[in-house]
């Protein structure tokens, strides 16, 4: 996108000024501050992974407990799988 705004930029004239403005380079010192742009260190991202974190830890614990269903009680499974008893008993119903 960048490369088609610079292939149709035109000098214009800022009010008051005599001299023209080239926006060709002002885009290129944009689109150069963008790359060097570390994304990881955005406190965005470390939100956005931490949240990515906790809910494939929530899917795994799910996963586990649902496949020990027909195994253990729902107290066990609760104890040794981390989901509340509650969540326990909705997969035994969602597997019956």
């Amino acid at each position: 996108m960048i490369t088609s705004i610079m292939a149709h930029s035109t000098p214009i004239q800022e009010e008051g000024e005599d001299h023209l403005i080239d926006l060709r380079d002002y885009i290129k010192e944009a689109e150069a501050m963008l790359t060097r742009v570390d994304i990881k260190k955005l406190p965005s991202y470390k939100l956005g992974m931490e949240k990515g974190m906790q809910r494939g830890a929530y899917i795994e614990k799910r996963r586990v407990a649902k496949s020990l269903i027909e195994l253990l009680s729902e107290e066990v499974i609760a104890e040794k799988t981390g989901p509340p008893i509650g969540a326990v008993r909705k997969l035994r119903e969602e597997k019956d």
